[in-house]
């Protein structure tokens, strides 16, 4: 052989083995094959393997996963003792000793698998199932000493500090729990959703006499949080009741910046509460703090100085935006308004530019506004449009009064018999009822209306 097919030979052998040494091994090989499906392939090899003795940790564990996959439960536990028999600290045996007591209910094995998971492999995820375990068990003392024990841990979560201050403030232990719901706000800075050990803690602090940093923190909160009206108003609700008028006063000011939804929120309750001075303060301070409210802010902050009997700002409003910057819907709502406020004159105004689809959706209000013109038919109209049964007492009986005066006595007497035959007579229309039947002198109707009242009535009718 001569030098070059001396050197041609070594070349062709050096190709050879490095070709060998590229070839997959048998794990890959069984890697691959479970990596494109094909699992009876796979699983024939790890089988072959298996019964010529092989208890390497990546056979036992692949024949695990596709017993597990074709629903073998014996054979899964089977292996699962091999295995366990065989690697007794590997991680994987561990976990899925747990998934075992969880499937078969032995409930306490699985919570002591759980704690024994977070002692080899501290991660979230056994936390979590094993507090979850736990609530669902009602086991507050193990679930507390848990959670102290998780605070050292890098997967302690503000969730785990709002529990544990939680458990805590039920126990009556006030002090430990403002200092784990501090930490919980600590910890969720860049979450600053309101939830229920927030507040919780919101209202710790009014209890402590900290009603200053309770704002503070609600203000954060309030600024930065989504969908807050109902929590946002029960603070605030708490700050007056605690006094401080001031606080709640800032805090709905602090909100307006981010959103003016609470604020306008507040001032509904606050009319409700026919606390108007306080509702006037805050709408002012919203006007006088927003450069460029949108075109339904205005119109909305029309309507509540309306509600609190400030006609002057909200016709100067409605001025100042135009009404035809102002969406149908909310110019009607508007008109409702000035209706209530008896401002005839702006009303009027402002009639026609009402859409015929946006009274539709406030049918009574239309009814009201075409019987005062006299348009009966029309009125009639939306009164037969209004959902009766929907509608809040007090604005039943205004349903009443519009209908007895498009219809007259003898025919709302009708309809409020036929109203109470099919059950749809709420208790105040059934006072109304009673009142016009004895009115009319409709014995029957007079006594079938007291009756349904539960008590006597009022006269004897002959």
């Amino acid at each position: 052989m001569n030098g070059f097919h001396a050197r041609l030979f070594i070349v062709f052998i050096l190709v050879l083995l490095l070709g060998i040494r590229l070839l997959p091994d048998d794990d890959e090989h069984i890697t691959m094959l479970l990596r494109d499906k094909h699992y009876s392939k796979a699983f024939r090899k790890l089988k072959e393997r298996f019964a010529a003795g092989d208890r390497q940790r990546f056979t036992l564990m692949r024949l695990y996963e596709l017993h597990e996959l074709y629903g073998n439960e014996e054979e899964m536990q089977r292996m699962l003792a091999i295995f366990r028999a065989k690697h007794p600290d590997d991680i994987f045996v561990q976990e899925k000793l747990a998934d075992l007591f969880f499937r078969t209910s032995q409930y306490e094995r699985y919570l002591n698998q759980l704690e024994l998971l977070i002692k080899k492999a501290p991660k979230r995820e056994y936390a979590e199932k094993l507090i979850a375990r736990l609530e669902l068990n009602g086991d507050i003392t193990r679930e507390r000493k848990l959670l102290e024990k998780f605070q050292s841990l890098p997967f302690f979560s503000a969730e785990h500090a709002g529990r544990l201050g939680l458990i805590e403030l039920n126990s009556g232990n006030n002090r430990a729990a403002l200092r784990h719901l501090k930490r919980m706000d600590q910890i969720d800075q860049n979450n600053q959703e309101l939830s229920v050990p927030r507040l919780a803690l919101f209202r710790l602090l009014l209890k402590t006499g900290q009603a200053d940093e309770a704002a503070n923190r609600a203000g954060k909160w309030i600024r930065r949080g989504q969908n807050v009206q109902n929590l946002f108003l029960l603070m605030t609700m708490q700050l007056q009741e605690r006094g401080r008028n001031d606080l709640a006063i800032r805090l709905a000011t602090d909100a307006q910046r981010q959103n003016s939804a609470p604020l306008f929120y507040l001032v509904e309750y606050l009319v409700r509460r026919r606390q108007i001075l306080q509702a006037r303060i805050l709408l002012d301070n919203w006007r006088n703090g927003t450069a460029k409210p949108s075109n339904r802010e205005r119109a909305r902050y029309i309507v509540l100085q309306l509600e609190a009997q400030n006609p002057l700002a909200a016709i100067a409003e409605l001025n100042a935006t135009g009404i035809q910057n102002i969406s149908a819907d909310d110019l009607v709502k508007i008109g409702e308004e000035l209706a209530l406020q008896n401002q005839t004159a702006l009303l009027r105004t402002l009639q026609p530019f009402f859409h015929l689809k946006a009274l539709q959706r406030r049918p009574l209000f239309a009814a009201k506004l075409f019987a005062r013109e006299g348009k009966s038919k029309l009125a009639a109209y939306f009164l037969k449009k209004t959902p009766v049964a929907t509608l809040r007492p007090y604005v039943q009986m205004d349903w009443v009064a519009t209908f007895n005066s498009v219809h007259g006595d003898r025919k709302t007497l009708i309809t409020l018999r036929e109203m109470k035959r099919n059950g749809k007579l709420s208790r105040h229309l059934l006072k109304g009822y009673a009142e016009l039947a004895g009115k009319l002198g409709e014995k029957n109707d007079y006594e079938s209306a007291w009756i349904a009242l539960g008590g006597m009535p009022a006269r004897r009718l002959r």
